[in-house]
């Protein structure tokens, strides 16, 4: 549902404003992060759940749905 509101938003704005795809490609380009600031929020999100009553096991899983390492959440603690 999401990216459908925005590939029609993009759709919208290319044609209301008359600008090429890749114009508006650029655009939205500026808006991305880099892999470590991903990382990082990804490892505020796993220590934000655990809280901090948490043990080993829950860290693990949580950084494995996450996609990332238990090293990686403490590096980032």
């Amino acid at each position: 549902m999401r990216k459908t509101l925005y590939r029609n938003r993009i759709t919208l704005m290319t044609c209301r404003f008359n600008m090429k795809d890749e114009f508006t490609a650029a655009m939205h380009a500026e808006l991305t992060i880099d892999a470590d600031t991903a990382l990082k929020h990804k490892a505020a999100c796993v220590w934000k759940l655990l809280g901090d009553n948490y043990t080993y096991d829950d860290l693990h899983t949580y950084c494995a749905l996450y996609g990332f390492t238990t090293k990686q959440a403490i590096k980032y603690m």
